[in-house]
């Protein structure tokens, strides 16, 4: 393929990264990979970032009437796309600006005739967009049309044609390194940027790495729109030194939707994180499942993880079957006491709302969290929202909860960004779910201050400290004979962690007690 040069040394693309900036940040790996990747293939790419500088909508106009590029692109989940809708409409009003205006994302790809009903964009992308987006530019540099693309969407005399599915990069190795300083991480890490799990650690130099694509599972609240893709474990490890090297983070999130899916994989990956002695905090995903295995828990322990994030989602066992997460209450149980018994600390997720949901499923879901809140965790609740591409939304359209794309967008924009609920899918009042979920959060959110600074902190803390700098520095033979003795100083400060934390905690307790009895005089039927 032969790439012309642009005209007047215009960009060929421009990818506005419009999300207004916020803690925790998210990194925006899908602009990342497509700068990265069209770059590669010769074409001059930009990206600018109204959502970190904070400009207004028409200091981005005006900055992309000065750019005149080929093509000006956006990626929007569905909660995104009203603001999107805003960029674009005063983009569109621009006279001196005759740019291709191209969208997609998760948001997008569901909902493909309404995301450009709504947005007005000239063109949407199905799918994962870096081969498609090649296409688009290379017609765009010849003067070639592009509406015989595979994998896009366009209006056309009132109507939207769609070009069926695209193409995708099916080897993810093939893809070029992130360029993060395009993506303003000196600028993130001057501001003391803190991820997801800022109140899990010191550091405040945070540093994102991707290791996959889409999911093997089938959770019917979750939606993805590719299948199930790694990067070679060697490639992700390889990387992560890299950027250690060269930023000096505290602390490192691999942002993967299921980080620890394949036990080889897992395991080759800490056993080259000890081999290249990894020595900074990280996070990563997990289902519980994947975290009854002890060799796989030491090793994240000595390899500094400190935080495993966690889809519990319910402690109802009937609720977790209709969520199609194939994981037991029992499996919960025994995963939540296994990682804090190693030191490392559970971000654990919960919902409220899942069709057929009683009172008694949310209090069994609130319990099961109560019995593992008393460590150093965190646990978090949110109202169930059916986003479109989800089972969910096909439930809620075939009960007529919803009549159409259009309505479910409206609810939304009237509802706010969906953190408050969008649909309700029980037969519990949604106000009373509402006020369910609100008080969740404040009750375990106290618990959690309630940790903090006790004399059980310090004793977890001792004992991570040892696993990960104390017995390391033994030769080999005197580690492995003390193995019983590390062991039994391990379980001992385990112990004492629970008791000082149950006999300092009476000192909190007034607070969290009213917290509770609110919370489950709601639950009361």
């Amino acid at each position: 393929m032969t790439v012309l040069p642009p005209a007047c040394d215009a960009p060929d693309l421009v990818l506005v990264n419009y999300v207004p900036f916020s803690y925790p940040y998210s990194f925006p790996f899908n602009l990342a990979y497509l700068h990265a990747y069209l770059s590669q293939q010769g074409y001059t790419v930009r990206v600018l970032h109204p959502g970190f500088h904070q400009w207004t909508i028409l200091q981005t106009v005006n900055a992309l009437r000065e750019l005149q590029p080929l093509v000006i692109g956006f990626s929007a989940l569905f909660v995104h796309l009203p603001l999107a809708a805003e960029y674009i409409s005063a983009l569109k009003k621009e006279q001196g600006l005759s740019s291709l205006i191209v969208i997609g994302g998760q948001g997008v790809t569901p909902c493909i005739e309404l995301a450009l009903q709504v947005t007005g964009a000239d063109l949407a992308v199905r799918g994962e967009g870096e081969l498609i987006l090649e296409k688009i530019l290379e017609a765009k540099r010849q003067g070639a049309s592009f509406h015989t693309i595979p994998g896009i969407a366009f209006p056309r005399a009132g109507n939207i044609v769609q070009t069926g599915p695209g193409p995708r990069i099916e080897d993810l190795a093939k893809f070029p390194p992130i360029d993060y300083d395009v993506f303003q991480l000196q600028q993130l890490h001057a501001l003391q940027l803190s991820s997801a799990d800022h109140y899990h650690h010191g550091g405040r130099r945070t540093l994102w790495v991707l290791g996959s694509r889409g999911c093997p599972h089938r959770c019917t609240f979750c939606y993805h729109s590719s299948p199930f893709r790694t990067r070679p474990i060697e490639e992700v490890v390889e990387e992560t030194f890299s950027l250690v090297q060269r930023y000096y983070p505290t602390f490192i999130v691999y942002t993967d939707s299921l980080f620890l899916v394949d036990r080889s994989r897992t395991l080759a990956f800490l056993r080259l994180l000890k081999q290249r002695e990894h020595r900074t905090s990280y996070s990563l995903s997990a289902r519980f499942d994947c975290i009854a295995d002890d060799e796989i828990l030491e090793a994240l322990r000595d390899t500094h993880c400190r935080v495993l994030r966690l889809g519990m989602e319910s402690g109802s066992q009937r609720i977790l079957d209709a969520m199609q997460k194939d994981i037991t209450v029992a499996m919960i149980d025994r995963g939540l006491e296994k990682v804090q018994h190693y030191g490392i600390i559970p971000s654990v997720t919960m919902q409220i709302g899942q069709p057929q949901e009683t009172f008694d499923d949310i209090r069994q879901t609130i319990e099961l969290a109560e019995r593992h809140a008393e460590g150093n965790g965190l646990f978090r609740f949110f109202l169930t929202t059916p986003y479109p591409g989800t089972t969910l939304y096909a439930y809620a359209k075939k009960r007529g909860l919803i009549r159409s794309d259009r309505e479910f967008y409206e609810i939304m924009v009237n509802t706010g960004d969906g953190d408050e609920g969008i649909l309700n899918l029980t037969s519990i009042p949604f106000e009373k779910l509402r006020i369910v979920v609100r008080l969740a959060n404040e009750y375990f959110d106290e618990k959690r201050r309630c940790n903090a600074g006790t004399l059980s902190n310090a004793l977890v803390s001792l004992d991570t400290f040892l696993a990960r700098q104390a017995w390391p520095l033994l030769n080999p033979e005197t580690n492995s004979g003390m193995l019983p003795v590390r062991t039994t100083i391990s379980r001992g400060l385990s112990f004492l962690a629970r008791y000082t934390w149950r006999k300092s905690g009476s000192m909190h307790n007034r607070t969290t007690k009213t917290l509770r009895e609110a919370l489950f005089r709601e639950l009361e039927e």
